[in-house]
């Protein structure tokens, strides 16, 4: 047999199988019923099995006959742990440790009587335990944790930044330090954003297994689109809190930018996996959305794309229910616009679509004044509202951007029929006339990313040398002031009040050249030519690896080979230019 010393060696090393185990104690039990090894090494089976009630029954077998054996206090103090008696246990901690001081019984003794909100008692059994180890790991996070309560936050950190010396592997020390750290970093946020990355990465290089702050850092370079780097972040955090989606989501959308989509969507796969997913499901689905999006597999894009943020549309405030295809005779169907003017534009063509499954039904759509006069000229408008001003009377309501997913719109089904905005053409001109061209290198600087799409005006200065062009400016907004160092630009932005009056200068130009932006949307609509500029990874409907798109068969794209290259993108529509004005 087994003697009983390796089986507490066994059983305390985690070497054993409690049943297994409880069972040979137990033949060892019916030879000799008072046997005090074999009834506290019993008692601690049962309570590993669950079993308080028999455990604690056992327990007290031995400690009416043997009141100094240390163990069984303290696998008695588990049982009734175990049993919800949270006073009993603390009792025999007490007594375990009045026998056997170490620094384990008195934690356990500080937790318990933190539930039992004996304060001045828990710090007492702290300070027991710090005598007995200065460095004891344990005892030094849970003394933080007291400070914490208490309201003394720098003494806290003091003791969480000696638990984290004392023992750099243990999760709950790293995690109860960052969160002291972390609210330092909060006041910097607002301030120097570099004195923000630098806090961040000298706390890591001390303390390099914060979750928090590879969290924090790594959303701190993604913002500032330093992907690479903010992946090493996620990735570590990954490492850290294997369970945690969070990670996993973020990793995803670093690959996305870096143009590994499958990838960035095999990750997103394993965030939605884990347990804790759910709290952040609709915010994943929306960001997985843009990669399946660019992919072209767009009938599972924009059913992700239906759990993005609503808030900032009328959506919530409509009285009517949400439109989900069917037929509205007689009935009024309100759009509305949701993100930027690029998308609504992108999206009203949906509303012929819409207009044809009832035609005895009104069609509405309520959006900015900018876009007002525009969308009177759309095919299958009866009714256009400025917002938050919507019809008085609505049977139905939808968001521009959720009407694909409606259509159940395929990369095979997209509704490409140009023009969808009917803006009258000016008289064609007489005799030969310079090419006429319009350009916009500037998007909404609103947007978060506008910097990566759009393109200094000083790139552009090649093409201006081009002889028999006349360059026409479309750029509104600051940007527009960098004309005045280009005389080659014609600037009609003063006239430009609203996207009606920019739709008929666009009828009036041969070519329009543009970054991604909502005039380069309004082009497309019209059905004019356009050469359109994009960053090396662009916004989900331009797609991959392709000069021509299939929601606007006008136009043609330019893609950047390399993150930020210009260079080259202007090179290749200099190129073809030479060769348009060679073959008109």
């Amino acid at each position: 047999m087994t003697s009983l010393s390796s089986i507490a060696a066994d059983l305390q090393n985690g070497r054993s199988d409690e049943a297994a185990t409880l069972q040979a104690l137990l033949e060892v039990l019916a030879l000799e019923p008072e046997h005090g090894d074999a009834l506290t090494l019993a008692g601690f089976c049962l309570v590993r099995l669950g079993r308080a009630a028999e455990a604690q029954a056992l327990l007290d077998r031995v400690l009416a006959r043997e009141p100094g054996r240390w163990l069984a206090w303290a696998n008695r103090a588990e049982a009734r742990l175990l049993a919800g008696d949270k006073a009993g246990a603390a009792e025999d901690y007490r007594q375990a440790a009045a026998l056997r001081p170490c620094p384990e019984f008195f934690i356990n003794l500080a937790s318990l009587l933190d539930e039992l909100g004996d304060q001045p008692g828990r710090r007492e059994a702290l300070n027991r335990a710090l005598d007995l180890d200065p460095t004891s790991p344990g005892a030094l996070n849970n003394l933080g944790l007291w400070h914490e309560d208490a309201g003394e936050k720098e003494q806290a950190l003091a003791c969480f930044e000696l638990a984290a010396a004392s023992d750099p592997e243990s999760r709950d020390v790293a995690e109860n330090l960052s969160r002291l750290l972390i609210t330092r970093a909060k006041p910097l946020e607002d301030g120097d954003p570099e004195c923000l990355r630098e806090f961040l990465e000298t706390t890591l290089a001390r303390y390099p297994r914060l979750p928090a702050f590879h969290l924090r850092l790594g959303e701190w370079l993604l913002a500032r689109h330093e992907n690479e780097r903010a992946g090493e972040h996620f990735s570590r955090l990954i490492e850290l809190q294997p369970e945690n989606p969070t990670g996993y989501a973020n990793y995803a959308i670093t690959l996305h930018r870096q143009k590994r989509l499958e990838e960035a969507l095999d990750w997103h796969r394993r965030a939605a996996a884990l347990k804790g997913a759910d709290g952040i499901m609709a915010e994943m689905r929306a960001k997985r959305a843009f990669s399946l999006l660019l992919l072209g597999r767009l009938r599972e894009g924009f059913a992700d794309a239906e759990a993005r943020n609503f808030s900032k549309t009328v959506y919530h405030e409509m009285p009517a229910p949400r439109w989900d295809g069917r037929p509205f005779p007689n009935q009024t169907l309100l759009l509305h616009t949701e993100q930027g003017f690029g998308d609504s534009i992108h999206f009203i063509r949906y509303a012929a679509m819409a207009k044809a499954l009832s035609p005895t039904g009104t069609v509405a759509i309520a959006c900015e004044p900018a876009l007002e006069r525009l969308f009177h000229h759309v095919p299958g408008i009866d009714l256009v509202t400025v917002l938050p001003q919507f019809p008085k009377q609505c049977h139905w309501q939808i968001p521009l951007l959720s009407l694909p997913y409606v259509f159940g719109t395929e990369m095979e089904t997209i509704p490409a029929s140009i023009p969808y905005i009917d803006i009258p053409k000016p008289p064609a001109s007489q005799g030969p006339r310079p090419l006429r061209i319009a350009l916009i290198w500037f998007g909404n600087p609103k947007y978060q990313d506008n910097h990566r799409r759009s393109c200094p005006l000083s790139f552009f200065a090649p093409l201006g040398m081009l002889p028999g062009i006349e360059w026409i400016s479309l750029q509104c907004g600051p940007a527009a002031a960098e004309m005045a160092a280009c005389p080659w630009l014609h600037d009609l932005s003063p006239g430009l009040t609203d996207f009606y009056e920019t739709a008929l200068r666009i009828q009036e130009v041969d070519l329009v050249i543009s970054v991604d932006t909502s005039v380069a949307h309004l082009v497309g609509a019209l059905g004019k030519p356009l050469w359109l500029l994009l960053h090396q990874v662009p916004d989900w409907r331009w797609l991959l690896d392709r000069n021509d798109c299939p929601w606007y068969p006008t136009a043609r794209l330019f893609r950047q080979e390399r993150d930020g290259e210009w260079g080259s993108v202007i090179a290749d529509v200099e190129t073809a230019l030479r060769e348009k004005l060679e073959n008109p």
